[in-house]
């Protein structure tokens, strides 16, 4: 079992050693190349059988309005290993009660692997996409009683881009593909039509960025924060970006040296704050979270919150009350108190009190954002799916695992719930 958690360790930890060659460091080029096309590598050849689809058939009318906000939703995860500790494209479609309960109805498919990470949705939920470890997007659609249907096992449009990290439009008729390379290998963020049966087409190349991580759409759809080392080939740490000119509003640094290696950003749903993770492991210095203040068009370094294991993944509140931070590593997560002080917006309240055994390497969070279970989080882990609550006041709940089972190939990695 020891030899098990260590490989699995090795596997979920700071990407920037080159393990997981989706978030691979290219700033050093340390890089795993049995597994996935290696992020240095400028050969544009596909890496699975459909990754060649150029379709230019722009995306016709098909509203994706939201769902009701109570209902039953379905949960689309990973499971990354195989019976014997191989990797795996298998994936599970989970079912979310409108009480928070979740089950496992049998619906298992394959697709790409995607080992971290969230999978995100068109707003009426019908369409699933995730960046998957080999650079490919993995896109599946679901039923109205959760069937899915694979549309993209991997599309890469014939090697145009390594994707990193994918987020939706808020009317669902693009995907922002942030891939995560230097300029001179292709790294930036690529804007993708969605067709109505979730077919990618017309992917096109918006803007160069280097070792680029995130994009978060802002309330008014037009408005992105990004976090990327450099953006058009101006040097910072996170961006505001308008998604329709193509063009940065404005750029600023966070942390007051050069060690940092830039993980996971986010913006609050308020607009107020925007962060960004630092999984700097071996600088001899501690993983932090940079806070910026967000104005109309302006952005403020305002704080640097420490210590953090392996930052992987940041969740604002829906209730713009606090922020969860994943700690891949760590085996934990952590809660960011937001306290309304401009010079000092977040404090760190630490772990919640967990319900039997506290999290086992967590790779990967999702969470519903409206209802009445607005603030319910979904967490990937070792042997099954937690769920934690914001409760709107700056905390979080732990209310336990559900288990999906003690054998390697029961372990969660990428995860996503229906909006």
């Amino acid at each position: 079992m020891f030899t098990l958690l260590f490989s699995l360790a090795l596997l979920g930890c700071n990407p920037d050693i080159g393990v997981d060659t989706s978030r691979a460091d290219v700033d050093s080029g340390l890089v795993d190349t049995e597994d996935s096309q290696d992020t240095q590598d400028t050969d544009d050849t596909p890496d699975t059988d459909d990754t060649a689809d150029t379709d230019d058939t722009a995306p016709t009318d098909c509203p994706r309005t939201a769902a009701a906000a109570d209902r039953t939703r379905y949960v689309v995860a990973s499971r990354p290993y195989g019976e014997s500790g191989q990797q795996a494209n298998t994936w599970e479609v989970f079912e979310l009660s409108t009480t928070g309960t979740l089950s496992r109805p049998g619906k298992v498919f394959s697709m790409g692997r995607a080992f971290l990470g969230e999978v995100v949705f068109t707003p009426d939920g019908e369409i699933g996409l995730v960046a998957q470890d080999d650079g490919t997007i993995g896109v599946v659609s679901l039923s109205a009683t959760g069937e899915p249907t694979v549309v993209h096992s991997g599309y890469n449009a014939a090697g145009g881009f390594y994707a990193s990290a994918i987020t939706v439009s808020k009317d669902g008729t693009q995907a922002w593909i942030v891939d995560g390379n230097w300029p001179n290998n292709g790294g930036g963020l690529f804007r993708a039509d969605i067709g109505c049966d979730g077919s990618l087409s017309n992917p096109t190349k918006i803007i160069e960025a280097k070792l680029a991580e995130s994009v978060t759409i802002g309330r008014d759809g037009v408005t992105a924060f990004v976090a990327t080392k450099e953006l058009d080939g101006v040097e910072g740490t996170g961006w505001l970006f308008n998604l329709s000119t193509g063009t940065s509003i404005v750029g600023k640094s966070i942390f007051p040296d050069d060690d940092w290696i830039l993980g996971h950003g986010v913006w609050t749903q308020d607009g107020a704050l925007a962060l960004v993770a630092d999984n700097s492991a071996f600088s001899g210095l501690p993983n932090r979270v940079g806070v910026f203040s967000v104005g109309s068009g302006t952005l403020t370094a305002s704080q640097v919150v420490d210590p953090f294991t392996d930052p992987i993944q940041l969740v604002p509140s829906p209730h713009n009350d606090a922020i969860l931070v994943v700690e891949g590593m760590g085996d934990a997560v952590k809660v960011l108190k937001r306290t309304g002080n401009t010079n000092a917006p977040v404090s760190l309240e630490g772990e919640p009190t967990y319900v039997g055994t506290g999290p086992q390497l967590p790779s990967g969070a999702t969470q519903v954002e409206v209802g009445s279970l607005m603030g319910t989080v979904l967490m990937g882990e070792l042997q099954g799916i937690r769920t934690l609550t914001f409760d709107g006041a700056g905390g979080i709940t732990d209310k336990g695992l559900f288990l999906t089972g003690t054998a390697i190939d029961d372990s969660i990695g990428a995860i996503g719930v229906q909006p």
